[in-house]
């Protein structure tokens, strides 16, 4: 920001200097006079003629001034000319003024030439000569070096110029709405552009009448020795008479061409360039912006050639001279800052170097510690520079120390680790064992790329499992963290891995890999596998003898009583609670070995409140305890297992009936929220402790205290299995307000895992 605002500073003052200093007003005139030499010349009107007082005329007819009598000889020659303006002063009386104002009387209308002196006094024509038909001023605006660039044709005063006049008594009309405003002259060409007719040959007759018939006359000095000649950007060996530069305007007065400078053209490019300055340069490279300046002015001096080729001036010299003025304060403010900021993250650098190696070694090792060699310092080394060489000198040990302990340990105590680099999918680094573990199961000799690595963890992907049937992802669709179990055959035996595949970032060095590790889970499989096979026995083997002992301990309650029948009754009461037991057991079993087990259909959870109520309601009613059950009148359907789910809140519901004391009351709410379903237990029991709460879903954990009611404590875990299943979560929390009592708050997500709801 402060460079944005010191940018915009400079560059407000520059452009008050540009537009309005003598400087760079000269800038503008000389962008003028190249576009002219640029342009090249024009032709002008045929129906203009000048009669020029050479050097031949001077030399037959006399010294200057002519005598009034010759001017009055001339005017005869010229009766037929549609007008005729004589640019010369004829201020001082003279003997033959007479002669003159008789001519002054014939055709054609005449137009005698005014200016001021050096007084500032009008030289009007003298008293005697009376019958001109109007006067006019021959005054032209000096630029820089003298060059005539523009004429006023009306002065304050009112006079009109000479060419205004003139036209204006042949009755011809320009299309020029402000008059009073300097105009640019439009050059025609160097001097001699227009046709001159000797001032003699003229009075010799050598042109009849009919030759100057309807044009524009003018007459006025052609000989350079008279003086009256002027600097125009066209000059190449003489400067331009002026009766010429009379003529020129004239022909821009009747084919209306003087050459327009529209006041905004060019501080509108100056904005554009100062635009630039403050919203491209600072976000953009040196590179771009460089090329962007030059096409930029390359651009605009294009197109103030092809404007001025329409009689239009864009002035091109201020606006470039400004945006490269600009363009080099910016580049000095932006050395000053990449200045500060390298200094800035050399300082940065040289903490981070300092701790990092401290971070790194416990005690640093003395052969790393800041050493300085006096003898090989140079003066074209700040401190600040000299000592973040000597950090980076001894980071750069301290790195090569760390990478041979890191390699030690990749080579020798860790698993198969190997990365690649995810864009090229090329090994990175790759460790002994992963080469060990190459060779004997994949019989490869060089490390495999990322995609070849791919197809050989889908080739022997593990096939015990639902989960483990997905297809192994492209390299563009990998996830952060992904894994896999694969099996591999070798010496008779079947071995199994698991696979791990991480993304390593490493935002300093813009980084991005894949490393994986590989990890022999052949124990962790037959550990399984021996669980599996007691699930199976327990499955098998133990509930038909159960059901056979609880289906004859029922009958012999019903056959026996007294002591004998409460004997039976015992039996009955632990068959049914081992039976209890190898249910809880199989079914948590079941959802842990395959999460998959949990068949989600539609359900209306309302209608599973609804049963579980009605399954407790006997429970519940020996204790005189009330169920309540609170949800909405409507709710949306939800994916689920509703034999598990049902189960699940009925144990929770046990759980709160057992726990709660008589005469009170266990309540069951459903809220519905935009992505969710929450449902909570809350009964007036004595609660859970703070200490075990963390561990109440674990497994045959009864917690603690003297509320100990029987079970296995298995319910519970049942209950964190049957939700984690469905996507969700349960914890336990005390109920807001009390002192006692328990919650159990169940949150089940209402989409599908496409993102989707059944309501959709």
């Amino acid at each position: 920001m402060p460079r944005i605002i010191i940018v915009s500073a400079a560059s407000l003052l520059f452009i008050i200097l540009l537009y309005f200093s003598n400087l760079f007003s000269g800038l503008s005139e000389t962008a003028l006079d190249t576009l002219f030499l640029l342009r090249g010349e024009r032709t002008p009107s045929p129906s203009l003629a000048i009669i020029g007082i050479d050097d031949p005329s001077l030399q037959q007819l006399g010294p200057w001034p002519f005598s009034r009598a010759t001017h009055a000889k001339l005017l005869h020659h010229l009766g037929q000319a549609g007008v005729l303006g004589l640019d010369i002063l004829f201020s001082e009386s003279a003997g033959e003024d007479s002669v003159l104002n008789a001519a002054l009387q014939q055709k054609p209308p005449v137009v005698l030439a005014v200016a001021h002196g050096y007084s500032k006094r009008l030289q009007k024509p003298a008293p005697g000569l009376t019958n001109y038909t109007g006067i006019g001023h021959i005054e032209t605006l000096l630029g820089s070096k003298g060059v005539v660039r523009k004429v006023k044709l009306v002065q304050k005063n009112g006079l009109a110029a000479l060419s205004v006049v003139m036209l204006e008594v042949q009755g011809l009309k320009t299309d020029i709405t402000d008059i009073s405003v300097p105009q640019i002259i439009n050059y025609y060409g160097p001097e001699f552009s227009f046709p001159y007719y000797s001032y003699l040959d003229v009075l010799a007759g050598k042109y009849p009448a009919e030759f100057f018939r309807d044009k524009v006359v003018l007459v006025g000095a052609q000989a350079l020795g008279l003086g009256d000649v002027h600097v125009t950007p066209f000059v190449q060996h003489h400067p331009m008479p002026g009766v010429e530069i009379q003529a020129t305007i004239i022909n821009n007065l009747l084919d209306n061409s003087f050459i327009r400078s529209p006041w905004l053209l060019s501080p509108a490019v100056t904005l554009f360039f100062f635009c630039l300055a403050l919203f491209f340069w600072p976000v953009s490279s040196e590179k771009r912006n460089l090329f962007l300046n030059l096409t930029a002015c390359s651009v605009l001096l294009a197109v103030s050639y092809a404007l001025f080729r329409k009689d239009v001036f864009l002035e091109p010299l201020r606006p470039i001279i400004f945006l490269f003025a600009v363009y080099l304060l910016h580049l000095i403010l932006q050395g000053l800052g990449i200045t500060r900021e390298l200094m800035s993250e050399i300082s940065a650098l040289d903490t981070r170097l300092e701790h990092g190696l401290r971070e790194l070694y416990t005690n640093v090792p003395s052969q790393l510690r800041l050493r300085r060699d006096k003898s090989k310092e140079t003066h074209l080394l700040t401190g600040g520079l000299r000592r973040h060489l000597l950090h980076m000198h001894n980071g750069i040990q301290g790195l090569e120390l760390q990478n041979r302990f890191i390699n030690h340990l990749l080579q020798e105590e860790v698993a198969p680790l190997i990365l690649w680099e995810l864009d090229d999918g090329k090994v990175i680094l790759a460790n002994a064992t992963f080469r060990a573990f190459w060779n004997d199961y994949a019989r490869g000799v060089d490390f495999p790329d990322l995609s070849e690595f791919l197809k050989f963890l889908s080739a022997h992907q593990f096939r015990g499992s639902k989960e483990a049937l997905a297809p192994t992802p492209p390299v563009s669709e990998l996830e952060d963290q992904w894994s896999m179990d694969i099996s591999l055959y070798l010496n008779h035996r079947i071995h199994y891995f698991q696979v791990k595949m991480h993304h390593v970032e490493e935002p300093f060095s813009s980084f991005s890999g894949v490393l994986v590790n590989i990890a022999d889970i052949t124990e962790v499989r037959e550990l399984e596998q021996m669980k599996s096979d007691l699930i199976g026995t327990v499955s098998h083997e133990l509930r038909l003898p159960l059901t056979t002992i609880l289906g004859y301990s029922e009958m012999l309650t019903e056959m026996l009583d007294n002591e004998q029948g409460e004997y039976a009754l015992e039996i009955c009461s632990q068959a049914t609670r081992l039976n209890s037991l190898i249910e809880n057991f199989l079914d948590i079993a079941k959802i842990e070995n395959n999460r998959n087990s949990v068949r989600k259909m539609p359900l209306n959870p309302v209608v599973v409140l609804e049963d579980s109520i009605n399954a407790v309601t006997p429970l519940a009613t020996k204790k005189d305890i009330t169920l309540v059950l609170e949800n909405p009148q409507k709710v949306s359907p939800i994916l689920g297992d509703e034999p598990l789910l049902l189960q699940a809140i009925i144990n929770l519901l046990d759980n709160a009936i057992k726990f709660s004391p008589a005469h009170t009351e266990v309540l069951l709410r459903l809220v519905e929220e935009p992505d969710r379903m929450v449902i909570t237990i809350t009964d007036h029991g004595p609660g859970i402790a703070e200490e075990d709460r963390a561990m109440i879903f674990e497994k045959f954990n009864r917690g603690s205290g003297e509320n100990i009611e029987d079970g296995f404590g298995l319910g519970l875990n049942l209950v964190q299995q049957v939700i984690i299943g469905h996507g969700g979560t349960v914890r336990v929390e005390r109920p807001e307000g009390q002192r006692s009592g328990t919650t159990f708050l169940i949150i089940l997500p209402k989409f599908s895992e496409s993102g989707s709801s059944l309501s959709d």
